[in-house]
């Protein structure tokens, strides 16, 4: 049999693209880890003044290491909606809420971070409801969840927010598009009212993750002339979305997007307006594909976010995920990108393909030029994937990837 053949196929007994029936887990954070390196110090300033806040609701919450401190679940999402308070004066805020489907593309994402634990379900939560201890058994829930974002609306709009204008974005369940709502400042600490709030119909969508809809957030927020946007959320994706789309912002008029990134101590502020203009237009574009291909909470882990940065994305990856046919002069660029990422940032692999990509490694560590099992040293080392599994890894990434960023492009340019 040639060697190319057997290559096609997994021949060791641990698989490096999975762990147990989920997805590898990748290092998100290592790509914003990277991206800093192209700023100074004086770049990380956060100067003040007035901004528009876009919070990512469920992230801010669950960065508090201490939750159960606050005493009650009111006093928790009373920080929360203070954010950006402190070192701004806010023009506005958007609290972004996430989405909780039974079919959802980050299951297995959220199977690994319950970790077998059984979750336990509160009947409610209200004003005096404590803040359990156990935590990791209150965030498995998907009813709590929901619950808490529903209480968060509520209080969002009837506290001493009423002075500031409020924009409570939609979300997506399995029976309906719950609307997007503005608050307008001014307003009685009542519940509110037709004369009070509106709903936003270019911000009510079914876009299920809450980093993409930040973005469409910004841009409503733009349109409306503000200039100057204070995002904060802890989740990388949200940083690879927003640089994907900074330029059709500036075009609307946009001068500074911050993004408040890390918990506690190790809270940053990152411009991306400044990133941007070092990465370069065609770089900010294919970040977010790099980022979804090397792993994200929907996908394995390919490689490291070090060598999905290294390896020129930009060179390969500009039609991927641009529209809905998948060409085979994309598939074939992209497979060789990744090939690329998975030999690592400092290597330089002759192969194209994962195929022919095993049959090399195997002939340099093996010093072989017939087919022969792989040594022990080889099971030591990663293993790519056969190509067999390529086409079963980018699928998913185009028909997830390709209908969002199509629909954030419309919105944004209509």
């Amino acid at each position: 049999m040639a060697l190319d053949s057997i290559y096609g196929h997994d021949i060791i007994p641990i698989s490096t693209i999975f762990q147990g029936d989920l997805p590898t887990k990748p290092d998100k954070s290592a790509l914003v880890a990277d991206l800093e390196k192209y700023l100074t110090d004086d770049d990380l300033h956060f100067p003040g003044g007035n901004a528009s806040v876009i919070l990512d609701f469920m992230s801010k919450i669950r960065s508090y290491p201490k939750l159960a401190s606050f005493g009650t679940f009111d006093r928790a999402i009373s920080s929360v909606l203070s954010a950006g308070r402190s070192i701004c004066s806010r023009a506005s805020l958007h609290v972004v809420f996430d989405s909780y489907l039974e079919s959802s593309i980050k299951t297995g994402e959220r199977l690994r971070r319950a970790g077998g634990l059984t979750s336990v379900d509160l009947t409610e939560i209200t004003a005096d409801v404590p803040i359990p201890h156990q935590l990791d058994k209150f965030w498995t829930s998907p009813t709590n969840k929901v619950q808490l974002q529903q209480y968060a609306r509520q209080l969002a709009s009837t506290t001493e927010l009423a002075k500031l204008t409020v924009v409570l974005s939609g979300c997506v369940t399995d029976e309906e598009i719950v609307p997007a709502q503005l608050l307008h400042a001014g307003r009685a600490v009542t519940p509110p009212s037709a004369e009070t709030s509106e709903y936003i119909e270019a911000l009510t969508c079914d876009v299920e993750e809450a980093d993409h809809r930040l973005v469409l957030h910004c841009a409503w927020e733009v349109d409306r002339g503000s200039r100057r946007l204070l995002v904060i959320s802890n989740d990388t994706d949200t940083i690879a979305c927003l640089l994907r789309f900074i330029p059709q912002l500036r075009a609307k008029g946009l001068e500074e997007l911050w993004v408040e990134f890390g918990p506690g101590e190790h809270r940053r502020h990152l411009p991306l307006h400044v990133l941007a203009d070092k990465l370069g237009v065609e770089l900010c574009r294919v970040i977010v594909k790099a980022h979804v291909l090397t792993g994200d909470d929907t996908l394995s882990k390919v490689g490291t976010k070090h060598a999905a940065l290294s390896c020129e994305p930009e060179k390969f990856l500009t039609d991927f995920a641009e529209s809905d046919q998948l060409t085979l002069e994309v598939v074939q660029k992209t497979e060789a990108y990744l090939v690329r990422v998975w030999a690592g940032a400092k290597s330089k692999p002759e192969s194209r393909t994962f195929n022919n990509l095993r049959v090399e490694l195997h002939i340099k560590a093996t010093n072989a030029e017939a087919p022969g099992s792989p040594t022990p040293h080889i099971k030591r080392h990663p293993w790519p994937p056969p190509e067999s599994f390529f086409l079963l890894c980018i699928m998913p990434c185009v028909f997830s990837m390709t209908p969002t960023q199509l629909q954030i492009q419309r919105t944004m340019a209509g």
